[in-house]
This record gives C-alpha cells, sequence and structure tokens, in this order.
C-alpha cells in the first residue's frame, strides 16, 4: 500500500512538471515569435514609467491623507490615555504578601519577647 501511495504521488508530481515544461515551453514559442522591434521596447518603457509615476503620485496621495486623518482625529488636541490598574495589579500580590510576613513575624517576635519577661518576673 505505502508503495503504491508514493507511485501515485511519484506520477502526480511528475503530470505537474510536464504541465510546467509545457506552459514553458508555449512562453518561449511567444516570445521567439513576438516582434522585437525598439519602438514597441520604448513604448513598453514608457507605460512602465507613467506606471511607476501613477503609483508614486497615489502614494504622494496616501501620505497626505493619512495626515490630515490624523490631524482630524486628534483636532490638533494633545490626547492622553489613562492606563487603569487591574484589582491584582493595584495590591501587588507580592507585595502584600511580604509585608503580611513582616507584620506576622514582627507581633510573634514581639509576643516571643512579652512572654520572656512575664517568665522571667515570675
Amino acid at each position: 500500500d505505502y508503495m503504491a501511495v508514493a507511485a501515485n504521488s511519484e506520477v502526480k508530481e511528475a503530470t505537474d512538471d510536464t504541465k510546467i515544461i509545457e506552459e514553458t515551453k508555449y512562453v518561449i514559442s511567444k516570445m521567439q515569435a513576438g516582434d522585437h522591434s525598439t519602438d514597441k521596447l520604448a513604448y513598453a518603457e514608457k507605460l512602465v514609467e507613467e506606471l511607476e509615476t501613477a503609483v508614486n503620485s497615489l502614494s504622494d496621495d496616501l501620505v497626505t491623507l493619512d495626515k490630515s486623518y490624523i490631524d482630524y482625529k486628534s483636532l490638533k488636541y494633545i490626547t492622553f490615555f489613562y492606563n487603569s490598574p487591574s484589582f491584582s495589579q493595584r495590591i501587588n500580590v507580592k507585595k502584600t504578601a511580604t509585608e503580611v510576613g513582616v507584620v506576622l513575624v514582627a507581633s510573634f517576635a514581639f509576643l516571643m519577647i512579652k512572654l520572656k519577661k512575664k517568665e522571667d518576673d515570675n
């Protein structure tokens, strides 16, 4: 079964390669049969230059439009975005846990000192 599947995939790949070769041969034959006069080449270069000019003009128009849109949206005012932190960011879990630990240790030490003094007094 594996060999049959592999053979089928190889046949498909070979068929695809054959189609590509035929298309390439067709393009080559059309290119060889074409008229390669300098007039047509100059005309093609002129069309390419016109297309490039049009694309550059469109690009400049888009930059202008973008700047105008930004000016319109901001209305030439400075805008601020305030970050409102979440509850867990406001309480800062690690810092709060550390502070609670320090308070507990200090309370325990204070109680131990008090008990030690009472024992010494007795």
